[in-house]
């Protein structure tokens, strides 16, 4: 696939700028890039359960619980850094097995649990060919405005980003059978019957 600068200079591309070579060059473009880049590649990631950053890790308990609410508090992962946790070993189908994120922490009630979550991936080879466009148009996004003034060709770069995280969804979804993340809601409970 593709290195970072290889997906930051496609997302120059699309802008309207020249690539680069190295996220350390002495110019507006790389360094506009290098600023950006993190935590675009992060916002993408927190949006959907992409396959290609999917992680499953037993979490380590907290030696002491949380104060008050929950019973036990367990440590996010660090090994790629948990981004959004997407589902875990808790069943939450009759409403009684409840989590939630706080910080750094999952708490719950359980003595042990495991998750899957969207990682942070460090090696960009990971992400595969839909998602790899995906990132690039949200990166033209959030630097277009800073490196051409323009707030229409943000504007346009926006739209071609929601239409490519919609196809981008699809294929994803596509490769897994059909399941809901979050738990069972109110309505997902009236919709089964």
């Amino acid at each position: 696939m593709a290195s970072k600068v290889e997906l930051c200079s496609l997302a120059l591309i699309e802008v309207g700028s020249a690539p680069i070579t190295s996220l350390d060059e002495d110019n507006d473009r790389a360094q506009t890039c290098a600023l950006k880049f993190p935590g675009v590649l992060d916002e993408v990631i927190r949006e959907h359960p992409w396959n290609a950053t999917m992680v499953r890790q037993q979490l380590a308990q907290v030696g002491t619980g949380p104060i008050f609410g929950w019973d036990f508090a367990y440590t996010l992962p660090t090994d790629p850094w948990c981004l959004r946790v997407w589902e875990t070993s808790i069943d939450v189908s009759d409403g009684s097995g409840q989590w939630k994120v706080e910080g750094r922490q999952l708490l719950c009630n359980e003595s042990s649990i495991s998750i899957a979550y969207g990682g942070r991936p460090v090696d960009m080879n990971i992400l595969d060919a839909s998602l790899s466009p995906a990132v690039v148009l949200k990166l033209a996004h959030r630097i277009a405005y800073p490196l051409t003034g323009k707030r229409q060709i943000a504007a346009d770069l926006e739209a071609l980003y929601l239409d490519e995280l919609k196809r981008a969804k699809a294929i994803n979804d596509q490769e897994q059978s059909k399941r809901s993340y979050g738990g069972s809601s109110p309505l997902t409970r009236v919709r089964q019957g």
